[in-house]
């Protein structure tokens, strides 16, 4: 899941972690949404050597 630039509320996360999801993050940057999500898939596809 990718939020939005606000980030995500105490609330959300606990959500996210109650249905499964692994929290993930890049630090203090905010990114647009729709650069978040074209980073995070680079940044997933690097780590497991999927180029």
């Amino acid at each position: 899941a990718v939020g939005s630039e606000r980030g995500w509320t105490g609330r959300e996360r606990d959500l996210l972690r109650d249905s499964g999801f692994l929290l993930a993050g890049m630090g203090e940057r905010v990114l647009r949404t729709e650069t978040a999500v074209i980073a995070a898939l680079a940044l997933a596809k690097a780590a497991i050597g999927s180029w």
